[in-house]
């Protein structure tokens, strides 16, 4: 069987002085959303987050995955 290695992207961001560079992909969009993000977070409006459908259930899954790790499984009591 012949083994298939994935191409590796790999960037350094540090400051994200070059992050113009990518202005043609996503990253660079969410990039642009993060300063007013921030504002969000600390508004004193702001709740939670809102999840779509399959954020929901990583985020779920996730919270158990927390909740095994610190020794307390879901069911016990």
């Amino acid at each position: 069987m012949q083994s298939r290695l994935a191409a590796l992207d790999s960037r350094v961001y540090g400051d994200g002085s070059f992050v113009q560079d990518l202005s043609d992909l996503v990253v660079f969009q969410d990039w642009q959303l993060t300063q007013g993000q921030r504002i969000g977070w600390l508004s004193r409006g702001y709740q939670e987050p809102y999840f779509a459908a399959q954020e929901t259930r990583v985020h779920r899954f996730h919270e158990v995955l927390n909740d095994y790790l610190a020794g307390n499984p879901p069911g016990r009591d």
